[in-house]
């Protein structure tokens, strides 16, 4: 927020901007980069969250979809094949979300790695 140069909302209130229209059109798609990079990784760390699942939830329905791995883990063996097919199918949702917004993730990324 602070790189977005204060003549450009000066400029927008000197055209007649309402503070929502300034926001929504002129600050939000300048931040877009940096939001989505924000939004997507919470979203991979709630996902992906297992002890906080495990420590805290005592009912099924309430777990998440990443600590259903555990069903298929016996006392004495366990199922590998469907361990790993499980992996695989809670770890879609997480690439699907990065390939749709891969391109936005590496604006926000490099956003401040250029120095000069």
């Amino acid at each position: 927020m602070r790189s977005i140069p204060g003549a450009i909302e000066e400029s927008a209130v000197m055209d007649g901007c309402s503070i929502y229209r300034i926001v929504f059109q002129i600050i939000m798609p300048l931040t877009m980069p940096a939001l989505v990079t924000i939004a997507v990784t919470t979203f991979l760390i709630c996902w992906n969250e297992f002890i906080m699942a495990s420590t805290f939830l005592s009912k099924d329905s309430l777990k998440t979809l990443p600590f259903s791995v555990m069903n298929f883990t016996g006392q004495y063996s366990s199922d590998y094949g469907s361990q790993f097919a499980v992996m695989v199918l809670t770890s879609i949702p997480a690439i699907i979300i990065y390939a749709i917004f891969n391109e936005q993730i590496t604006k926000g990324v490099t956003a401040g790695a250029v120095k000069g």
